[in-house]
């Protein structure tokens, strides 16, 4: 996806929901480092912790559904 939101303002506003985390672990899949697994809620929208890691770290946007929720409450 390539989007036009700010990525750094997705990522703020990722880390403000919080996290329902889990006592099972995942890992990485590029570091293999283990990191507790789980889920963000926002609104309708649901994704796994997994993905605010790599959305910092890779170049990968957001589906564009989510983008348009955003440009909705970002300011």
């Amino acid at each position: 996806y390539k989007n036009t939101i700010d990525k750094n303002a997705v990522i703020e506003h990722i880390e403000s929901l919080g996290a329902a985390i889990c006592s099972i672990y995942t890992h990485d899949i590029y570091t293999g480092e283990e990191f507790n697994s789980g889920f963000y809620v926002d609104g309708d929208f649901h994704f796994p912790v997994d993905f605010l890691r790599y959305y910092k770290t890779r170049d990968i946007g957001i589906p564009y559904e989510y983008e348009e929720y955003l440009k909705g409450i970002l300011k």
